[in-house]
């Protein structure tokens, strides 16, 4: 069920008319036209969206240090009312 645009009212996707208002589906439908041509290229949108461009997976020295920072203050406090 969709809202129609004209009245609001509850109208099944596949209806030609609305049940409230009378309101005539073809006016808002947009249908698409038979003779046009697709502009989309999928091999194009393919290899935008999967290229073989190597991506980095090192951290770097300082994402390092982050990393090493976070896991020894984490380690920290669940340890710390062990340790005293």
């Amino acid at each position: 069920m969709v809202p129609c645009p004209h009245c609001g009212a509850a109208v099944a996707i596949d209806a030609e008319v609305c049940r409230a208002c009378g309101y005539d589906w073809d006016q808002y439908v947009d249908h698409p036209d038979s003779d046009a041509e697709d502009d989309f290229d999928y091999d194009e949108f393919i290899a935008s969206e999967f290229s073989d461009s190597p991506v980095s997976t090192t951290l770097r020295p300082w994402q390092r240090a982050v990393v090493i920072a976070l896991v020894v203050a984490f380690a920290a406090t669940l340890l710390w009312p062990v340790l005293f």
